[in-house]
Order: structure tokens, then sequence, then C-alpha cells
């Protein structure tokens, strides 16, 4: 018995029909800073500005050299990037927003945001994600258990995305990932930490909303 939940009908619905001009490209300077972190965490804004295919096969390798398995639960593993196994040669801009590294336990929140072409792609990519979650029974990466009693998929409750709750894995990983959207902008918080189980992961959910709410779109 796993965790997954069956996509509720309203997820179903969630692509959205694109405008015809695309949305503007959205800056992510001073969006957060370290008076949005959490309790016991600290903000470090990221600098790296890259392309969809450079990211993904910087990713490919990790999930590689640390023996990620199964094979199927790769498209999962690189939603939390705001990636697709087909994005070789992308162009798509992405950018490193920041992350939050706790000073209790090891591993880090990471905000990441990709640019599609239009609206309507990046909506497709919401849906993407949810049927990435529901394929994915949990994984294994650098001998870590992430999400092994499979991923709840839920709507997401500030705006228009998903939110992907792989739990906590006792002497494991606690995982979450919120897939948002922002015009043609998608924005990814993840949170990938070792043994925290005393850390409510609801903080993935805040910081999402608290971007849209910063962020025109």
């Amino acid at each position: 018995m796993t965790r997954r939940a069956a996509a509720p009908a309203a997820l179903a619905a969630l692509l959205l029909a694109g405008c015809a001009a695309p949305s503007p490209s959205l800056a992510f300077d001073g969006v957060l800073g370290p008076e949005d972190a959490p309790p016991g965490f600290t903000w470090t804004a990221g600098e790296a500005e890259l392309t969809a295919g450079d990211d993904l096969e910087t990713l490919l390798h990790e999930w590689e050299d640390n023996a990620g398995a199964p094979e199927a639960c790769l498209p999962f593993y690189l939603v939390q990037y705001g990636l697709t196994p087909e994005d070789s040669g992308s162009a798509d801009r992405t950018v490193e927003v920041g992350f939050l590294r706790p000073a209790s336990v090891e591993g880090a929140i990471v905000i990441n945001a990709r640019e599609f072409p239009t609206d309507a792609a990046a909506s497709d990519y919401v849906q993407h994600a949810l049927e990435a979650a529901n394929a994915c029974d949990g994984y294994e990466i650098g001998g870590e258990p992430v999400a092994s009693r499979g991923i709840a998929v839920a709507r997401f409750a500030g705006g228009h995305g998903v939110t992907l709750d792989g739990g906590a894995e006792v002497d494991g990983v606690s995982s979450r990932t919120a897939v948002v959207r922002a015009g043609r902008t998608i924005i990814v918080v993840d949170a990938f930490l070792i043994e925290a189980e005393s850390i409510d992961l609801g903080i993935v959910d805040d910081l999402a909303a608290t971007l849209l709410e910063r962020l025109p779109g």
C-alpha cells in the first residue's frame, strides 16, 4: 500500500489556455531574502543562470553517478529541477533562485525556476510533474531511500500548481516538492533533508506561495 494518491479529477483540469503573447521574463534578484528563511534555516541567493539542456546533462550524470534507481523515477527526480528527460539541447532559461540550509540536519530546500516559451507550455509542465509523481513509487539515490511509500499528490492551494510529498523516511530523507506556475515560468521549491522528521515540510508550500505573491503572472 503506497502513499501515492490518485490524481483527483480537479487536477486533470489544471491546464489553462495560453495567452497569444508570451508573458515577460521574471527577475528573481531580491525576491526572497534572509528575512524569509524559516526559523533554523539560512538563506543563500543563487547565482547560476543556464539552460534546461545544460542542466539536464549535469543531472543525468548525477543520477547515474549516484546509482539512482529505478529508471521509472528519473522523470520525477528531474521534476525537482524543473526538467524532463526530453530536454536535451533545450535553450529554455533556467535560474537557481537560491537555497535554504537548516542548522540541525543535512540537506537543503532549493528553489529553481524555468522559463518556457509560452504560458501553455508552462501549464503542460505542471501536468507532467503530476504524471511523473504518479509513475514513481519511490526511489534511491546515493544510497538514500526517497518516498519509499510513494508520493502524495495534491493541488497547490496558493495558485496554479501541485504539491508532491514524499514524506519522511526514518533514518533517511524527508522530501517535498511544490511545482507552481507564474506566467510562462515554472518555479520549483524542493526539500531534500536527511533525518529531518521533526521539520514541518509545509514550509515548502509557504515559500512557493510567497514567491507567487511577489512575482507577476
